[in-house]
């Protein structure tokens, strides 16, 4: 059974598996959020290191919130790979249809356990 959301409510349609042509799990890429954890890991690390290799008496002003804006970059990325890794799309393609049943927001466990149950 497959629940379509439409505006006035929520529908389901019976769907045999025997009718199913295709089933993807479509899920986002990792390296961008992954990217900018590594950059503001790197830039974290160099803000706090440069004042205190080079034992320089520079002011606290713009070396805190440069921190601070580091760390927030690094810890927001990261709450988005984890949310790309947990959540994606299911497309179940039908024999003869031409449009795909589109599912959004599935989380990625559930829609593994569909593959299971439909491979037997």
């Amino acid at each position: 059974m497959v629940g379509k959301r439409f505006r006035v409510g929520e529908a389901f349609m019976n769907v045999p598996t025997s009718n199913i042509n295709t089933l993807e799990l479509i899920t986002k890429s990792l390296i961008p959020p992954l990217a900018f954890a590594v950059f503001g890991a790197i830039g974290s690390f160099l803000i706090w290191w440069f004042p205190m290799a080079q034992r320089l008496p520079l002011p606290v002003f713009p070396y805190d919130l440069g921190l601070l804006a580091a760390l927030v970059i690094m810890i927001v990325s990261l709450i988005i790979a984890w949310w790309r890794v947990g959540i994606a799309v299911l497309r179940i393609r039908l024999d003869g249809s031409r449009n795909p049943i589109t599912v959004k927001l599935v989380s990625t466990s559930k829609a593994e356990q569909v593959f299971k149950a439909l491979k037997g």
